[in-house]
């Protein structure tokens, strides 16, 4: 219900603007700043996105390939044991370095917004990401 409510919005904005035309030192502007690079002050793509459980899961399943070696190989199990200790206190001290997020209440136009409840397996999911 309420979603029709934004979409009735979103097209009475449409409608306004339609008529409109950007004025001519816009467009220039608007050209110009599209020829320049993005700045990337993020991650790259291709890395992934760390947080201490993850790291801390990283951390079990070097311990874990360190008991499956110690029964195989018995030297490759202590640079996996410290390899998981490590990640252990380094996931403990980017927990307790890292900003904690504020919880919010997401809002348009000042009236809340309801989400749809997840699903365990959409839960699941989005921890995985």
């Amino acid at each position: 219900m309420p979603e029709k409510n934004y979409l009735e919005e979103i097209e009475e904005i449409l409608r306004k603007t339609e008529g409109e035309a950007p004025a001519r030192s816009r467009r220039r502007a608007f050209r110009l700043f599209r020829r320049l690079p993005a700045i990337r002050l993020s991650r790259p793509s291709w890395m992934p996105a760390l947080s201490p459980s993850k790291l801390m899961i990283v951390g079990v399943g070097a311990l874990v390939l360190a008991m499956i070696f110690r029964a195989v190989y018995p030297g490759l199990m202590a640079p996996f044991i410290w390899a998981g200790l490590g990640l252990f206190v380094l996931a403990y001290l980017y927990f307790l370095v890292s900003p904690s997020r504020p919880r919010y209440e997401k809002r348009w136009r000042g009236r809340p917004v309801e989400d749809q409840p997840e699903s365990p397996w959409e839960r699941l999911r989005r921890l995985i990401r």
